[in-house]
């Protein structure tokens, strides 16, 4: 499955911030689910930076364009390890595994645009003799894997998750 087509430049904006404006008027015009849901999963995983009030408002647009917050994504760079092949992780997931100070945000955000917390992500492993795993994470479960890697602001994620339901 291919990704949908985001211009490099507001690409560049999603991730590590640029103009606002054009990414705004970017995704007020955009009416393809896929490239919402794309630009929208591209907003809120931290790349260089952190999550900022801009990316915050970012996902919201999309969410309200159109873009599913359920939605398989491939994720090239997983944060579980480097040898697993296909990755498909749902923005809450991803989100989950990150520890940034408006992650809570993030989250409380996604779920009330009808993230489900029991929507589970999905890792395939290669094993050495050519078999293979595959793993699936919720988002609790993908906060508890990396709650070692954040210190105390992974309690913040996994509390917002539970008040989620999860």
């Amino acid at each position: 499955m291919s990704q949908p087509s985001i211009p490099a430049h507001i690409l560049h904006a999603l991730r590590v911030g640029g103009n606002a404006e054009a990414v705004c008027q970017w995704l007020a015009s955009e009416d393809n689910e896929g490239a919402l849901t794309a630009a929208m999963g591209e907003a809120a995983i931290t790349h260089e930076h952190a999550i900022t009030e801009a990316k915050l408002r970012f996902v919201q647009l999309a969410l309200a364009r159109g873009a599913d917050p359920n939605r398989l994504c491939h994720v090239k760079n997983d944060p579980f390890t480097r040898l697993s092949e296909l990755k498909s992780f749902t923005t809450l997931c991803m989100v989950s595994t990150q520890a940034t100070d408006l992650s809570p945000r993030l989250i409380d955000l996604l779920l009330r645009w009808g993230a489900g917390v029991g929507q589970q992500s999905k890792v395939t492993f290669s094993l050495e003799d050519d078999r293979t795993e595959i793993h699936n994470y919720s988002p609790l479960a993908c906060a508890i894997l990396h709650a070692s890697n954040y210190g105390s602001r992974h309690i913040a994620v996994a509390h917002a998750l539970l008040r989620g339901g999860a």
